[in-house]
């Protein structure tokens, strides 16, 4: 009974670890997002509340890798322990999962964030020109003297209000000023795309059916089948090798799977197979295979390690 308290009790530091780095993350990412030049840094609570949702969100779905890092680490074999595993790996994707979206949702709903609009005396520059703002942006517009970049001369120079077109704030994005689009490094906004379409696909689900939040769920019951591989050899560190290659190898099958880039190959799939009242049912059933594979795996593994010992 003490080594499962203790297992429950690692769990919920781990989520509380994720929360909390979530927090700090997101605060630096929405920060640098919404940075317009002359205009002084303020604090943004939206940025708190959501990067505690994100964090947990995050965290639920390393959870599984941060109880088989701590299996391995105390060698503990016993029957309630996986049990243990088992419903918290119901509870995080069938309660805390979902309640966390619908907290954020109700949450998110009543905090509007303000756009920060972009400020005089500066130039700017988007795809096919340069840009002065004379005067501050306001309801979207501000007066500007602009210049085209292929030919830059007084003749296709032009002064007037300027209505920030989709193309200046395409620009831009994910930042609100192209003047710190220029400043930063694409990377580690990619990692957060990353993770935010995940994310999303979560939300979208869960705001569908029930039906559809199973079929997503499956690649957290994807995610636990990793537990056999804990004992997979008598040395630690290749076992640790394995947990985290195996959660890697799942992370990036299923962003690969809705990946923009192989998006004919996405609806080939669904299209052709199983892709019934747009319910995502080869995401599932994939993930099932997957993962009663693993789990047959894990026994195999277990009975092998046990007739050694």
């Amino acid at each position: 009974m003490k080594k499962v308290c203790k297992f429950v009790l690692y769990y919920v530091l781990a989520l509380l670890f994720f929360t909390f780095l979530g927090v700090f993350i997101n605060f630096l990412y929405d920060s640098s997002l919404r940075i317009v030049a002359g205009v002084p840094f303020s604090f943004n609570k939206f940025a708190l509340l959501k990067g505690c949702f994100l964090g947990l969100e995050v965290g639920i779905i390393f959870s599984p890798l941060f109880l088989c890092n701590y299996r391995i680490k105390t060698g503990s074999r016993t029957v309630p322990l996986f049990i243990s595993y088992i419903f918290l790996g119901i509870f995080s994707w069938f309660l805390l999962f979902p309640a966390v979206i619908l907290c954020e949702n109700k949450i998110s709903s009543n905090l509007l964030q303000k756009k920060t609009e972009l400020t005089a005396n500066f130039f700017r520059e988007s795809e096919s020109r340069y840009v002065y703002f004379v005067t501050d942006e306001k309801d979207n517009k501000a007066k500007i003297v602009s210049v085209e970049k292929d030919s830059p001369s007084e003749k296709n120079a032009a002064f007037g209000v300027f209505e920030l077109t989709e193309e200046f704030i395409n620009d831009s994005e994910p930042f609100s000023d192209p003047l710190i689009k220029k400043s930063y490094d694409d990377f580690p906004h990619k990692i957060k795309d990353t993770f935010s379409r995940i994310l999303y696909l979560s939300r979208d689900a869960l705001n569908k059916s029930f039906l559809h939040w199973i079929v997503f769920a499956s690649f957290g019951i994807l995610l636990w089948s990793i537990y056999g591989f804990t004992i997979f050899s008598p040395w630690k560190l290749i076992n640790y090798f394995m947990v985290f290659f195996l959660t890697a190898v799942i992370l990036f099958l299923n962003y690969f799977y809705y990946n923009e880039r192989f998006v004919f190959l996405h609806n080939l799939i669904s299209d052709s197979f199983l892709g019934i009242s747009g319910i995502e049912l080869m995401h599932g059933i994939l993930n099932a295979a997957l993962s009663f594979i693993l789990i047959v795996f894990g026994f195999i593994i277990y009975g092998i390690r046990r007739r050694k010992l």
